[in-house]
């Protein structure tokens, strides 16, 4: 593309062997209007909308992600639209390529102070995509812009077998320990290994203790493996995926099959998609507020090690670039970056 307000970028997700698998294309428009000087489709005269001077048919093929700023107003996305204003060219092509509108109907995404609801950054995506499984606003980080920030996800590749790329990394005690018959068997098969071990004595040496700590490991890790479920860590986990948030998810994926079938309305299709949102920012903010004040059984007698915790998670939060855009029109402006500095 080679124009000043469409941008496509192709997204490769790559396999095992770095072979390209499959390809999202995320399409940006800023929808502003063009006059007889900016003339990037031929000849053209005429003062029409950016939107119009793309070639769609070959822009949008197999899964795409259209963003952007669409300066339009319509009820097909705001149901509260007051009247249609530049949405022509929107409406043609979202019936053409018959494209999802991941909006929720009732979050702006221009704040104004007048009545109303104004949606006019659009998320659609082509049916090879599908519905977006995560869409919000966040308004937890303010850049200065009129816009609301849209964070969004669609699903990653369904891969068959995850035995190479998981692996085991503890186990669920509290499951075992609940479970009292699992719980008994596990014990008694440790007392049956322990009883075949004799205990280390006083005479002993230095290779002695090191050999009792890894028998003693080995034998953990083979009792653990028999009678506790292992907990399996890959490169799509999250902390904060919790069963909460897994039947959120479901109950929202039910309700959003029911409202395309129109078995079910607006109004509680909007309360599941904001009943799982609620319960995705409320875990993350638990799992980060509780990586910052560290384990429960530990708060009341902090260590050394835990003065550090506030720098260790200063990496996650400090901005590694600005992204602020400083006005061309203002030479005399000065920008100084805010540094966060260690006190001695």
């Amino acid at each position: 593309l080679d124009h000043p307000y469409l941008m496509a970028l192709d997204i490769w997700e790559l396999g095992r062997a770095r072979e390209r698998i499959r390809r999202t294309r995320v399409v940006n428009c800023y929808d502003n209007w063009l006059g007889a000087e900016h003339c990037w489709q031929g000849e053209n005269p005429r003062r029409r909308r950016a939107i119009e001077d793309a070639n769609w048919d070959q822009i949008i093929e197999g899964r795409c992600l259209l963003l952007g700023d669409f300066n339009a107003h319509s009820p097909v996305w705001n149901p509260r639209a007051r009247a249609r204003t530049n949405a022509g060219p929107m409406e043609a092509l979202i019936e053409g390529f018959n494209l999802y509108i991941n909006n929720d109907p009732d979050t702006p995404t221009r704040p104004k102070s007048t009545p109303g609801v104004s949606i006019i950054d659009l998320s659609l995506t082509t049916p090879e995509v599908g519905p977006l499984p995560i869409w919000f606003v966040d308004c937890d980080h303010p850049t200065g812009s009129d816009h609301e920030v849209i964070v969004m996800e669609w699903e990653p590749i369904k891969k068959a077998s995850t035995k190479t790329v998981k692996e085991a990394t503890g186990w669920q005690l509290q499951a075992l320990q609940a479970d009292r018959e699992a719980l008994e068997k596990a014990t008694q098969a440790w007392k049956e290994l322990a009883a075949s071990n004799p205990p280390l004595t006083d005479a002993c040496s230095e290779e002695d203790i090191e050999r009792e700590a890894s028998w003693i490991q080995e034998s953990m890790t083979a009792v653990l493996n028999r009678f506790a479920k292992p907990i399996r860590v890959c490169p799509y986990s999250k902390r904060w995926w919790q069963a909460e948030i897994k039947l959120a998810r479901g109950a929202y994926a039910q309700a959003r099959r029911a409202w395309q079938t129109g078995t079910l309305g607006d109004r509680e299709h909007r309360e599941a998609r904001n009943t799982y949102y609620r319960a995705i920012r409320r875990a993350k903010r638990e799992c980060w507020e509780a990586f910052l004040v560290g384990p429960l059984e530990s708060r009341d007698r902090l260590g050394p090690e835990d003065a550090t915790r506030c720098w260790k998670a200063l990496r996650y939060t400090t901005p590694k670039a600005s992204s602020t855009t400083l006005p061309s029109g203002a030479p005399r402006a000065r920008w100084r970056p805010l540094l966060l500095r260690r006190r001695p």
